[in-house]
């Protein structure tokens, strides 16, 4: 996306969203303005290199990093056969999947 440092595809997430305290519902979240990101993100490589020249040890992804940088990073829609495979759960879900195809 031209004027951007990089892209992410997202979808509208369905959940409803409760910002927890304790163990304790504080607040149910308005989800009207957020979007789950998804993978792959795409970047320009010279934002990607100043943004790991940062502290990355509050990144989740590559696209918090650009932000955190100063960058600006596009949504584009996103498809929920895009899985990521982050944890041995997600690893088997897929799993699961490919085995059912």
């Amino acid at each position: 996306a031209e004027g951007f440092d990089g892209v992410v595809p997202a979808l509208a997430i369905p959940d409803t969203v409760k910002r927890v305290e304790n163990g304790v519902v504080v607040e149910t979240v308005s989800r009207e303005d957020l979007v789950g990101a998804q993978t792959p993100q795409a970047f320009l490589a010279p934002a990607l290199r100043r943004a790991f020249g940062r502290d990355l040890s509050e990144a989740t992804d590559c696209a918090s990093l650009i932000e955190r940088a100063g960058g600006r990073v596009a949504v584009v829609e996103g498809d929920p056969r895009l899985l990521k495979v982050t944890t041995p759960a997600d690893l088997a879900l897929v799993e699961a999947l490919l085995a059912s195809s």
